[in-house]
């Protein structure tokens, strides 16, 4: 009697290993696959809680060199520049991350270089709310409000 690995043995039992040497480690890798969909790692992107206002400076032609004041409740920042090279000017305020999805007062003021008065004075209500820039699952939760600022309009929400 001959032994399965001498011989002709050795050729038919690797014929039929392979197979399912081959289907036994692509199930393996199956499973591994769905195991590790389950416990996604979550991406490292930063952001901060806040309040942003963004307009078209060349809508706002007189306002070179300004003062920008923007407030949200009591949280203010204030900027000087001028963004009249820029296709786009933004402002912004940090807020805390628990601040939560809240009803916020925002208040922006420029100011031309020299003066006492603002030549711009707006406000408006907003509501923050929740961003969440890795996914659901993972960290952080932001909370955010962005409008814009319209020569006719004021502030505006999108």
């Amino acid at each position: 009697m001959r032994s399965p690995l001498s011989g002709n043995g050795v050729r038919q039992m690797k014929r039929h290993t392979w197979p399912v040497l081959v289907a036994a480690v692509a199930l393996l890798m199956a499973v591994q696959g769905c195991a590790r969909q389950a416990e996604r790692p979550c991406t490292l992107v930063a952001g901060s809680s806040g309040v942003s206002v963004g307009w078209h400076p060349n809508r706002f032609p007189d306002l070179r060199d300004a003062t920008y004041e923007l407030c949200v409740d009591r949280t203010c920042s204030t900027t000087t520049e001028d963004f009249s090279r820029r296709p786009l000017a933004q402002v912004s305020v940090d807020l805390p991350t628990t601040v939560g999805e809240a009803r916020v007062k925002v208040h922006l003021t420029a100011r031309r270089e020299g003066a006492s008065v603002p030549y711009l004075d707006e406000s408006r209500e907003a509501t923050l709310t929740t961003m969440h820039p890795n996914g659901a699952a993972c960290p952080p939760t932001l909370y955010r409000a962005s409008l814009t600022l319209d020569p006719e309009k004021g502030l505006e929400l999108p």
